[in-house]
């Protein structure tokens, strides 16, 4: 209780730093890998493990860079894809006669795209707890599971999304939506074609 009190203080003064002084970001971003270091690190003094506490973070950020990567590549596909009909003109007699859908399938991605380092980063912190109550001798109880899995997942978000790169899908994300609006609108090259009426007539011979 006592270890999990002080780590519930330097969390909070940690978020004070990061909302108050943004111009500090990289020396913040080192103190927040130091905390969720710290807080794996309890698990490993109360349960006797032998794990090193590096081996611990390394398998965090690397089930979390999977996640991230994958979310970035998705948006930035979905944003290549909905972006072709609109600004170049690829296929967009189909796509003009079933935009609801297709922008509906683009803004849904899109969005989806936005939360995957979010996934990500919750699925990185069961990864690394398994990790740690695998080589613990005593294993892991509950409380303790619980306490560390809260910790990470608040310190895993930040993570995700400053310098894991995930604000990266949020961009990408936000754009391929924004285009999907726009499918689903008709805009720029998926306008319908202008229509031009061409008069015919008898010709007038002119008189003698």
């Amino acid at each position: 209780h006592f270890g999990s009190r002080i780590l519930a203080q330097e969390t909070k003064r940690f978020l004070y730093k990061l909302l108050s002084k943004p111009s500090s970001r990289t020396r913040i971003m080192a103190q927040l890998k130091n905390l969720m270091v710290g807080a794996f690190a309890m698990l490993v003094v109360a349960s006797a493990c032998s794990i090193s506490n590096s081996e611990v973070l390394q398998a965090f950020i690397t089930a979390l860079m999977a996640g991230v990567i994958v979310g970035i590549l998705l948006s930035l596909i979905n944003m290549i894809a909905a972006s072709l009909p609109i600004c170049c003109g690829v296929g967009k007699d189909k796509v003009r006669k079933n935009n609801v859908a297709v922008g509906a399938i683009v803004i849904t991605l899109g969005i989806l795209c936005i939360f995957i380092p979010l996934f990500a980063s919750m699925g990185a912190c069961a990864s690394a707890l398994d990790s740690v109550c695998n080589t613990c001798a005593l294993g892991c109880s509950p409380t303790e599971r619980e306490t560390t899995d809260a910790y990470c997942n608040t310190l895993g978000f930040f993570v995700a999304y400053t310098v894991g790169y995930g604000f990266i899908a949020v961009i990408f994300g936000i754009i391929s939506s924004s285009l999907g609006c726009c499918i689903c609108c008709n805009a720029c090259k998926l306008k319908a074609d202008p229509v031009t009426n061409i008069v015919v007539g008898e010709a007038v011979m002119p008189a003698s």
